[in-house]
């Protein structure tokens, strides 16, 4: 259990680490405590502390987010995507700048595509090993390049899926 404090008569219950890596909070506060003049009445507050040490600015124009959430997801085929950067380690100074980005650096993905995108890029940065899309039944790992992360996310499939399929076209490696 976490800390236990007491602000202005509202009693808090502190947790750490909560939340994920790309919106990761300290710590939380939730309180319960009886409202003032009023019997069997209970406040609920929440109060969060920390933020990331440095933020990424991810600006997406909304002409072009627009553009992207009106397509399918490129994976699913499902509707109503997230407006997904393709460089998922998004460290290309460029991508901060709304002025300089285009529809081209970006992809419509399904949550679930997203969350699994998410995870595949945390595991490149962490191994320097790219995705290999024949994980996923594809004859081949990567369009451009190897295995190794050598600067670009480019040929990998979690990258541009729909460049990657159409590279690859249909044909999946046989059983």
């Amino acid at each position: 259990m976490g800390a236990r404090t007491v602000v202005d008569g509202v009693r808090f219950l502190t947790f750490v680490r909560f939340g994920r890596d790309c919106g990761r909070l300290t710590c939380l506060g939730i309180s319960l405590c009886p409202d003032a003049g009023e019997v069997g009445k209970e406040r609920f507050a929440v109060e969060l502390h920390g933020h990331k040490k440095q933020p990424i600015e991810k600006p997406i124009p909304a002409h072009i987010k627009a553009q992207i959430v009106a397509q399918r997801c490129v994976v699913l085929y499902t509707s109503n995507p997230e407006c997904d950067h393709k460089d998922g380690r998004r460290d290309d100074p460029r991508l901060s700048d709304a002025s300089r980005v285009t529809i081209d650096d970006f992809q419509p993905l399904s949550k679930a595509a997203n969350n699994a995108k998410r995870q595949h890029c945390r595991e490149c940065r962490e191994t320097g090993r790219r995705f290999d899309a024949r994980q996923l039944g594809f004859a081949v790992a990567q369009t451009k390049g190897n295995g190794a992360y050598r600067g670009s996310c480019v040929g990998c499939y979690w990258y541009d899926v729909r460049q990657f399929r159409g590279d690859v076209g249909t044909e999946r490696a046989s059983a």
